[in-house]
């Protein structure tokens, strides 16, 4: 059930992708993409060093009202850019305080709120002959960055201590991982466009997402993850980069891709997580 939850709130975070509309999307993944990268960097970190953790739990509530008012303030003045970072930041938080700090409850209402509220553009992109009447696209991305804020406020209510990130050589494994995912998403959104954007950003979060799937798991829960396993993801992320490659033919994006898995993986194998 976790497994599941985990997997359609991903889903629901690349749905938003496909659905937002043609004349912001490159403008809003090189946003959200450069500060996926700088604001992870630093709160994996601040999560990972036992005085930062313990600062960030006594000051959680102060940083998602902060995060609460660049949202709303992203909104009023209809900054795309500004929209995109704060919505990168709101998911970052709440992640990470929610499945460090949250009761199984906290989480569980956390990943469902992220998958109901992209059902509008599941049914857009699953049945594109319906057309969902209002102004629902322009106000998807403002909604998810509240409610993942207002979630996180919950654990006013029933958190738990702050469970640490155990990582060997944690300023080379959290700069090296950030800048090889979210930095070749970034230089994606720099030089593609329309659907090749769309294709390729969605499918490298995917392959790309999987190994650091399996980075995480160990970080998170300190266990072993079978052979078989492994190579069934590197079975899978080559195959992605396949598929992306026949269906829209980007050499550049390709290169970066598989740069960016392979890097990836060695990152894992010199910080022993694989």
């Amino acid at each position: 059930m976790n497994l599941a939850s985990y997997a359609l709130a991903v889903v629901s975070n690349m749905l938003v992708i496909l659905v937002l509309p043609d004349a912001v999307t490159p403008e809003f993944l090189k946003a959200y993409s450069l500060a996926s990268m700088v604001f992870g960097m630093v709160i994996v970190y601040a999560f990972s060093t036992p005085r930062l953790g313990s600062a960030l739990q006594r000051g959680r509530i102060a940083l998602a009202v902060l995060a609460l008012g660049w949202s709303a303030a992203a909104c009023a003045t209809g900054s795309v850019p500004g929209q995109a970072m704060a919505y990168a930041v709101a998911l970052l938080l709440s992640d990470y305080y929610l499945t460090q700090c949250g009761s199984a409850r906290h989480v569980a209402v956390y990943r469902g709120f992220l998958i109901m509220s992209v059902m509008p553009a599941f049914i857009a992109v699953m049945v594109p002959a319906v057309a969902i009447a209002g102004p629902w696209r322009d106000w998807l991305v403002p909604l998810r960055s509240v409610g993942s804020l207002v979630c996180l406020l919950s654990l006013h209510w029933g958190g738990r201590p702050l469970e640490q990130l155990k990582v060997s050589n944690p300023i080379l494994f959290i700069v090296a991982t950030h800048l090889l995912y979210f930095g070749s998403l970034a230089l994606m959104s720099f030089w593609l466009a329309g659907p090749a954007l769309r294709a390729w950003y969605v499918g490298s979060q995917t392959g790309q997402g999987m190994v650091l799937k399996l980075m995480d798991f160990r970080i998170r829960r300190h266990a072993n993850v079978r052979p078989v396993v492994s190579w069934s993801v590197c079975g899978f992320s080559s195959a992605i980069g396949t598929g992306l490659a026949f269906l829209h033919w980007q050499p550049l994006a390709l290169l970066v891709y598989a740069g960016a898995v392979l890097g990836l993986y060695g990152v894992a194998r010199s910080s022993r997580l694989s």
